[in-house]
């Protein structure tokens, strides 16, 4: 029998060659600049989100004292609270304590806090009436206007707080339309004033009063002029003074 050859079929499957091919180097350059590119633009956004946290937690916070003069011949001059409280505003930041006080014939405080949220802060100065919630103040209730009694309450409120282990510097920022003592009420005595502005300013303290006028403003200017650590400004300067004094007290180092 003759042996039968099968002519091969031609093989109609073209090979696949799987390897990549090699970039050129202008293709590697063109992603090395790309990957670059996302980097550095990853890089500032994180940068814009941690600086200003970064730089935020290095401000000192502080202790503020805001006392505003309630008394009858302020409350003709309301833009002088209003002016205060703004300016505050402004300043205050989360993880500030701010002690509120109001004082007359006697000081009072009305609270004490540590700032939480600070976009509540100029919402409340544009606030009228009076909590009906609160209990009814006495301040007021008798004449004259207490400057001595107002300052030694608040170095009671500085040795609390020192107590308490709060060593943060404290702004307090006063005004004060007229200093006229009433029946039972220290007489007005400025080398006094001088004396407890002096114990608070040597305590990590810095001093503002404000909104003063003519013979009263010029005393007080006079006897705390040699006291970097204390400032007398008129109502027009509310703004700026509440500004400096805060400026003072946050570069204060706590030893």
């Amino acid at each position: 029998m003759a042996r039968q050859y099968r002519t091969p079929r031609p093989n109609n499957q073209t090979s696949v060659n799987n390897s990549t091919p090699s970039k050129t180097p202008q293709q590697q350059e063109k992603l090395w600049w790309k990957y670059l590119a996302i980097s550095g633009v990853g890089l500032v956004g994180i940068s814009f989100l941690t600086v200003p946290v970064w730089l935020d937690s290095r401000i000192q916070r502080v202790i503020s004292i805001e006392a505003s003069d309630v008394s009858e011949s302020a409350k003709k001059f309301p833009f002088l609270q209003q002016q205060h409280c703004e300016a505050l505003a402004h300043q205050l930041k989360p993880g500030d304590t701010i002690v509120e006080m109001q004082f007359a014939d006697n000081p009072e405080v009305i609270r004490d806090i540590t700032i939480n949220n600070t976009l509540f802060l100029l919402g409340q100065c544009k606030q009228t009436n009076p909590d009906s919630k609160q209990p009814k103040s006495d301040v007021g209730e008798q004449r004259g206007t207490s400057v001595i009694l107002l300052l030694e309450r608040i170095i009671t409120i500085l040795e609390e707080k020192r107590t308490k282990g709060l060593k943060n510097p404290m702004v307090v920022t006063i005004t004060l339309q007229a200093a006229e003592p009433g029946p039972g009420q220290p007489k007005l005595d400025f080398q006094r004033i001088k004396t407890l502005v002096e114990k608070i300013t040597s305590n990590r303290g810095i001093v503002a009063i404000m909104g003063t006028t003519g013979k009263l403003q010029s005393e007080l200017t006079n006897h705390l002029k040699d006291n970097s650590h204390a400032n007398v400004c008129t109502f027009k300067d509310i703004k700026d003074c509440v500004e400096s004094s805060f400026q003072q007290g946050r570069e204060m180092r706590i030893n």
